[in-house]
């Protein structure tokens, strides 16, 4: 680990179960280099941008091995130098990182953070922040932490992009973090990072809409009511709740919404008689609602969250037990008092009946069969008040096809078995998952005075190939892609949902961290200018009157200036829906028009990553990459838009027709079956779709799913290879690779690339003497001979390895869902005092495994003819090692370890089970 700090305090000894902060450590960087570094600093890019009063305080350069700060990575970061600039990067392994103290502007007041970071390849970046004041606990003890994610679908700019954070630091020196969230093999990085100090506050963003006091409504849900008022806007700062306000008027914000009511276990923050609050402080919500009415033009929805039925209690009583009769009085006796005690505030303008991450309080009041006079009850007594849901996702962490009845598999099989366009086959499956999960939208639209929501999950794409290992997940991105879809809701509200993409970093002050910070839960965003998207697949498909992103994190964090320039668009838009114009020449726009108040409006939203124009009556209109544009004048007719698809995203498109073309040809060659006809009549679609100046049309056609369907089936089909060559002589089988013929193969995997991504094993790998192998293969046309050298500088209880093998071809089927491994060959360590261990394993397998000063080697060999191979033959071949040490920042689960090593690696699917991980082992002819 390398580590640059000043003589440590004594410190806490801390593990997952000791939560304690630690005292703000000293740093060894001097005012003088500070002032140094500043001198050094070059202009920071995205700082006009903000609209703030900035003072430069501190500057880092990431890519300078001399920059002064303390600086923490565990010895496997490097400078390197790609298409952006020269940057610095992490390991290739999930939650690899390296993190700098910086100077704040002094306890609870604002700065900007900065950071620069390369926008050249695929990467699934986290940036975070941390302080002395906080100890990392697992869903209650949160700093900034959200991030970015490069590269597919969207393009890359080959640029430096640049993430910002406002933040109201409670320490002189507070930590910023880059870690790498992606599974494997795409390291985070950053070029530099700016810190400035906010003079004067964040202003007010103004915004000139047709009714000030009756605007469209651009919000931000948030699961817990604690994290924006406790740990967002200044860790357990007592002005948290003015910092949160603060921060909302100045992007544009004037929403808030948040769960009142996690359940009885998690937490309730509303304090009323059938509710008790669980919040030591009972009078948190009446200080949001107060501080909120102090301020013109703020509203707050109070949602319904319970995480588990079988612990929400209200009315003394569980609800699954009421009668129908009893649910119904309960309930409305709930909604009551809730009004009684929080109605006096101007600012409360909604009650939600489920939360973005769940429906369990609207689905147990729908088996029930009392909604509809729920609602009704709320709208006799307060008119004014919004009775809202959401219909999209099914509930925290899970994706719409991962049900036995709809599983991803059967989404592409009905795409192959008829003619039906990927969007319209996406929408009817998804209809599918609704009825299934008794929330279907059109059963609630039914409800009178019941809002609807149409909730999009739009970047959880790039989370399940990490949280479950799905590796279907791009098919989710042409989901919320689907007009077909969205018109099933078909409704003027919409929410923005992101589940979490949780790791446990298990950073902790006797590894690899300064102070401890066990977990994490951060939300990522595509990079400037692509990080608008959502907002553009939303308005495209309809006119909002309210947007409300949300996550278990805060949705804005990192892009404030991109919000701002929509948030300022979007309310000075008629709060009422607008019309869509006719015979629009191009599909990469849509464009609305409305009279209203004696003024002709005009919403002009880009659906497309590149910048385009059109004209309106004539007049250019310039268009960001998914920029919403507002215009209003004097006009009473319906604007007349001329215009062309800009060339570019048409060769963007083009690229895409050819990529896919292309992979049906390369499929097809492997296994004809593999490539049915139906990606072809796409691939001819969006090609002809491209001539006639369609290419957004064209995009959705092929959408990123089939792309990616074709993909991991060659993947699966041809994966990695491995070879056993032909020996002349059998190794001598002493412990001593290096003694082995030298036909033999000899593969090393000393990089951060073989370590297995888990959402729960911590950042603690320190370089090859920490876990890294060499394997080596052969066979002398009678035995195959494996062995594999483990470098592992401690040998644990918990350590093991073994040999997982495919001899029936189960890894090479693309067809099934999870595929089992017919053979393993687990490897028995050896122990203290017992510096060698013999063994057997199936199919005629034996082994011997060593202890070595820096780990261990096992060598072993097995008759081919009882793994039914000759010469020229192939199966499937994965080593797996686990690695223990044990390590005190472990997630506390039975089966959660330091780190997995695999060799190969080409992850598609879960590693521990699917043998579908395997790579080929060839013998040698």
């Amino acid at each position: 680990m390398r580590i640059r700090t000043a003589s440590a305090l004594i410190l806490l000894v801390a593990t997952a179960t000791i939560v304690q902060a630690v005292p703000e450590k000293p740093v060894s960087i001097t005012d003088r280099q500070v002032a140094e570094s500043l001198k050094t600093a070059p202009p920071c890019p995205a700082a006009d941008a903000m609209g703030l009063k900035l003072r430069p305080i501190d500057y880092i350069d990431c890519a300078n091995p001399a920059d002064p700060h303390d600086f923490l990575d565990q010895g496997t970061s490097s400078i390197t130098t790609g298409p952006a600039g020269t940057y610095r990067i992490t390991a290739a392994h999930r939650h690899a990182f390296f993190a700098y103290r910086f100077r704040s502007a002094g306890k609870d007041k604002p700065i900007l953070i900065v950071f620069e970071y390369p926008d050249d390849a695929k990467r699934t970046i986290n940036f975070s922040t941390h302080e002395s004041v906080l100890t990392g606990r697992s869903n209650s003890d949160w700093s900034l932490e959200t991030g970015v994610y490069t590269g597919e679908p969207f393009p890359l700019s080959n640029q430096m992009q640049y993430h910002t954070f406002i933040m109201w630091p409670q320490d002189e020196w507070p930590v910023a973090l880059v870690g790498n969230f992606h599974r494997y093999g795409h390291p985070a990085a950053a070029g530099k990072i700016w810190v400035f100090a906010i003079e004067g506050g964040l202003p007010k963003l103004e915004v000139d809409a047709p009714e000030p006091s009756n605007q469209r409504q651009l919000s931000h849900f948030t699961s817990f009511a604690f994290l924006p008022t406790s740990f967002y806007f200044g860790a357990k700062s007592p002005n948290a709740v003015e910092h949160m306000l603060d921060y909302a008027q100045y992007i544009g914000v004037n929403q808030l919404a948040w769960v009142i009511a996690a359940n009885n276990g998690w937490g309730v923050w509303a304090d009323i008689p059938s509710l008790p609050s669980t919040d030591s402080d009972r009078q948190h919500l009446d200080r949001v609602l107060a501080a909120m009415d102090k301020r013109e033009g703020m509203s707050f929805i109070g949602c319904m969250g319970t995480q588990r039925n079988d612990k929400f209690v209200f009315g003394g009583k569980n609800y699954l037990e009421m009668t129908p009769d009893q649910l119904r009085a309960a309930t409305i006796k709930l909604f009551d008092e809730f009004i009684d005690r929080y109605g006096k505030y101007k600012s409360l303008k909604g009650i939600g009946l489920g939360s973005q991450y769940n429906l369990r309080f609207y689905k147990r009041l729908q088996e029930a069969g009392v909604t509809a006079d729920v609602v009704a009850h709320i709208k006799a007594r307060r008119p004014d008040l919004e009775v809202m849901n959401f219909a999209g996702g099914q509930k925290l962490h899970r994706q719409y096809f991962s049900d036995a009845e709809v599983d991803a598999e059967s989404v592409y099989a009905a795409f192959e078995a008829g003619d039906a366009e990927w969007s319209d086959v996406l929408a009817a499956k998804a209809n599918e998952c609704w009825r299934l999960w008794k929330q279907d939208p059109a059963e609630m639209q039914e409800i009178p005075g019941l809002t609807v929501y149409e909730q999009y999950q739009p970047d959880d794409y790039r989370i399940y190939g990490l949280y479950s290992q799905q590796p279907r997940e791009a098919m989710y991105f042409d989901l919320d892609d689907s007009q077909a879809r969205s018109d099933l809701v078909d409704s003027h509200y919409a929410a923005m949902w992101n589940t979490h993409y949780e790791g446990w970093y298990g950073l902790h002050p006797d590894v690899n961290f300064w102070y401890q910070k066990l977990w994490v839960a951060p939300d990522f965003n595509a990079p400037h200018p692509m990080s608008l998207a959502s907002f553009a697949r939303i308005m495209g498909h309809r006119d909002r009157l309210a947007i409300m992103p949300g996550s278990w994190n805060h949705k804005y964090f990192g892009y404030e200036t991109a919000i701002r320039r929509f948030a300022k668009a979007f309310r000075s838009l008629p709060p009422v829906p607008m019309i869509d114009v006719e015979n629009v020449p191009l599909d990469t726009v849509k464009v609305r028009w409305l009279l209203y108040g004696g003024k002709r409006y005009i919403s002009l939203q880009s659906l497309i990553p590149v910048a385009g124009e059109v004209a309106i009556d004539g007049t250019p209109v310039a268009l960001g990459p998914y920029e919403l544009v507002a215009l209003c004048d004097d006009s009473d007719a319906e604007p007349v838009v001329t215009g062309k698809a800009p060339d570019t995203y048409a060769a963007l498109i083009g690229e895409r027709v050819h990529r896919l073309r292309g992979l049906i040809q390369q499929v097809r060659e492997l296994d004809p079956e593999a490539a049915p006809d139906a990606y072809s009549r796409a691939a001819d679609r969006a090609a002809e779709q491209l001539t006639m100046n369609q290419p957004r049309t064209a995009e959705l056609t092929m959408g990123v799913g089939l792309i990616n369907e074709l993909q991991l089936r060659k993947d699966i089909i041809n994966p990695p290879t491995l070879t056993a060559p032909r020996l002349t002589e059998a190794p001598p089988m002493t412990g001593d690779l290096d003694a082995w013929p030298a036909a033999a193969s000899d593969l090393q995997a000393e990089d951060g690339k073989y370590l297995a991504g888990h959402l729960y094993f911590p950042n603690s790998w320190s370089g090859p003497d920490d876990l890294s192998a060499r394997l080596r293969f052969g066979h002398d046309g009678e035995k195959l001979y494996v062995a594999a050298e483990i470098r592992d500088n401690k040998i644990a209880k918990l350590d093991g390895c073994h040999f997982r093998l495919s001899t029936n071809g189960a890894y090479l089927d693309w067809t099934g869902k999870g595929r089992k491994s017919d053979l393993t060959w687990l490897i028995t360590l050896p122990g203290e005092g017992k510096p060698e261990v013999a063994g057997k394993g199936g199919k005629g397998f034996t082994y011997a495994c060593r202890r070595t000063p820096t780990g261990y080697v096992v060598e072993g060999s097995a008759p081919l003819a009882e793994l039914g191979l000759a010469p020229g033959d192939r199966m499937g071949f994965l080593l797996n090692v686990t690695d223990d040490d044990d390590a005190p920042n472990r997630y506390s689960a039975g089966w959660a370890r330091k780190q997995v090593l695999l060799v190969p690696h080409q992850p598609n699917f879960v590693y521990w089970s699917d043998v579908r991980n395997c790579g080929s082992l060839v013998l040698g002819e």
